[in-house]
């Protein structure tokens, strides 16, 4: 016999055997009276009725998950001012010189080319006025060159530029530690201003010092608490376009000075052989004039040579005269052409050495701006939070709900 048809010959027994006692009654009535007695849960109609709070809280939930806005605009605050945002080809202000001046708030104002943002914002009454806006996603896209630079030319002149966002509850404390950390990498300020709830800093370093310097600025507040864009431009294009330019400069002075040279030869040989046949009139005159004789017939000869000598003469200096006018007027349209030609490479010179340096300079700017505990717990916490909580308090309402469903005696 296997242990199969054991077992199903015992659970056949077992089932055979099961019957109540004969006072099964009589002990149930006997537990029952010994029981404690517990209060009877009137029926209040709960059991009948749909869970209307955890609906509710999940509808709120739903709702507040909608209107909630996104929390990449977390860090994007209200601020008054405006960036420095530098470009090469903007003559408004003088940067030969990049890192030498320690003017702040320079009268001169800085426009950028790729647009007038918030002009005047420079202005000595920015720092009272009121953030009425909310500074919006700004995602700069690559400049695009209609002449690009030819890939076998592989020179890089990058042009920095910095901007980042601080977000504290100690304003004019980090405002002021910036400053000093500008100056402290040998850079200056261009413009600030500064309250207990928000300011800004536009700045201009050195462009090897920029990674000490955002090191430093970044142990001031938390990483949740910054945020920095760093746009990084190559400005090989215009540096090929200052050489071609002084390439064109040199071949149109290497021309003008050469036909300036031919000019000159061609004018002394012009006047030199001018000055030849007047040298031979002369010559010619005074030995005409040296002839004593009686003959009628030569004094005649000789006076109508001397007529046509003096004729001649006249004839010769008017060319001479012309001549040296006409060479004076070229010589000078000539020097005029040179002299403009050499101003245009000495400009070309100096927006070579101008470019030299905005590559070595990084200019930027730094907002920083109060923040609350609400926002603070904002930054370490999803922006759907608060639809959480809601669908937690709901989960929560339910489970009670249904707890005093089942206390519920019919």
């Amino acid at each position: 016999m296997n242990k199969y048809n054991l077992h199903k010959i015992l659970t056949s027994w077992g089932k055979s055997q099961r019957q109540l006692p004969d006072n099964n009654e009589s002990l149930k009535k006997s537990l029952l009276a010994n029981l404690p007695n517990s209060p009877t849960i009137k029926d209040t109609g709960l059991i009948h009725r749909a869970p209307w709070l955890s609906m509710s809280l999940i509808g709120l939930a739903v709702l507040v998950l909608i209107i909630t806005p996104s929390s990449i605009n977390r860090m994007n605050p209200p601020i008054s001012g405006a960036p420095y945002m530098d470009n090469y080809g903007d003559d408004s202000r003088d940067s030969a010189s990049p890192i030498t001046s320690t003017a702040i708030n320079s009268p001169e104002t800085k426009t950028s080319s790729a647009g007038k943002f918030m002009e005047n914002s420079m202005s000595p009454n920015v720092q009272n006025a009121k953030p009425s806006y909310v500074l919006p996603d700004i995602y700069p896209e690559p400049p695009y060159y209609n002449d690009p630079a030819p890939i076998n030319d592989t020179r890089e002149f990058l042009k920095t530029s910095y901007n980042a966002t601080i977000r504290t509850r100690k304003v004019n404390e980090i405002s002021q530690h910036i400053q000093i950390a500008v100056r402290g990498v040998g850079g200056r300020i261009d413009g600030f201003t500064s309250s207990n709830k928000n300011g800004y800093i536009n700045f201009a370093i050195p462009a090897d010092k920029l990674d000490f310097f955002v090191a430093d600025i970044k142990n001031l507040v938390p990483k949740k608490f910054f945020v920095e864009t760093t746009m990084v431009e190559n400005l090989l294009p215009q540096k090929q376009s200052i050489e071609r330019q002084q390439e064109q400069i040199y071949k149109m002075l290497a021309t003008l000075n050469s036909n300036r040279d031919q000019l000159i030869i061609t004018h002394k040989n012009y006047a030199a052989s001018i000055q030849r046949q007047l040298d031979d009139i002369a010559i010619e005159t005074d030995a005409l004039k040296s002839v004593i004789t009686d003959d009628l017939i030569r004094q005649t000869e000789i006076a109508a040579r001397l007529q046509e000598l003096s004729i001649l003469k006249s004839s010769l200096k008017s060319q001479l005269t012309n001549e040296n006018y006409s060479y004076n007027k070229k010589l000078a349209s000539l020097d005029s052409q040179i002299k403009n030609y050499q101003d245009s490479l000495e400009y070309n010179y100096k927006q070579d050495q101008k470019l030299i340096d905005n590559v070595a300079t990084v200019r930027g700017t730094i907002y920083i701006n109060w923040i609350g505990y609400w926002e603070i717990i904002g930054l370490y916490t999803p922006s759907y939070w608060p639809s959480i909580v809601l669908v937690a308090a709901a989960i929560i309402a339910y489970i009670n709900y249904r707890r005093k469903s089942r206390n519920i005696i019919p």
